[in-house]
């Protein structure tokens, strides 16, 4: 029940008590979820004490099951599964898909990636980079998008003059080929769901950039 705290200039923490990473520590939160943990606390009414096992202590749980112990991850899960379908929400909503939100969302929005670790308790930053391969993804396709628009606001430049039947079109080279082949590729990666499909795909680019540095300069 005492989870959140507030300054005098009025911001908000949250103290997140141990769990799976062994670890407590306290994060920052807007006045919105501050608001939202006071009227679960109201909802809650009033109820014995519930036994921590992690802290070997009696604590006041916001969240309980119905034998006054702290809320199971199963019957968590779904009670989030009733909201999703109510919603008529078709991806695989799960307890972990929230913090893997959280964490997505704040590197998406410019945090960087050290204080996300401290935010979600991590103890090495190899466990955070796992939720940046999302954020690199936004990358490639906003790439893509911005390199598709300048290809065709510039393409009236690329265009010879309309007289007669004017100049045939130079022939490209086979890098410029070959790199216009590799953007597709990328583009199809960027866009694939499965992680795994996604690394099989760069390794293929992969492969072929190699490949590419062993032509013969009279295919450049």
């Amino acid at each position: 029940m005492g989870c959140v705290t507030e300054t005098p200039d009025g911001r908000y923490s949250l103290r997140v008590p141990l769990g799976k990473l062994r670890s407590e520590r306290v994060i920052p939160i807007e006045r919105e979820t501050a608001d939202l943990v006071r009227a679960l606390r109201q909802l809650r009414g009033e109820r014995p004490p519930t036994w921590d096992p992690d802290t070997c202590r009696w604590v006041q749980a916001i969240f309980t099951n119905q034998k006054n112990g702290f809320l199971e991850r199963t019957s968590f899960y779904r009670k989030l599964k009733v909201i999703a379908n109510a919603l008529e929400i078709t991806h695989n909503v799960h307890p972990h898909r929230l913090r893997h939100t959280y964490a997505t969302e704040l590197l998406r929005n410019g945090l960087n990636l050290l204080a996300v670790m401290k935010l979600l308790g991590h103890t090495n930053l190899k466990m955070t980079l796992r939720y940046l391969e999302v954020t690199n993804e936004d990358l490639g396709r906003a790439y893509l998008k911005a390199m598709e628009t300048a290809r065709e606001r510039y393409a009236t430049l690329k265009s010879p003059p309309s007289s007669g039947e004017g100049c045939p079109e130079p022939p490209r080279s086979v890098d410029a080929t070959f790199d216009e082949l590799l953007a597709r590729i990328q583009a199809v990666r960027f866009e694939h769901p499965d992680p795994n499909v996604r690394k099989r795909i760069q390794r293929i680019v992969e492969r072929l950039r190699r490949a590419q540095q062993e032509w013969p300069d009279v295919l450049r």
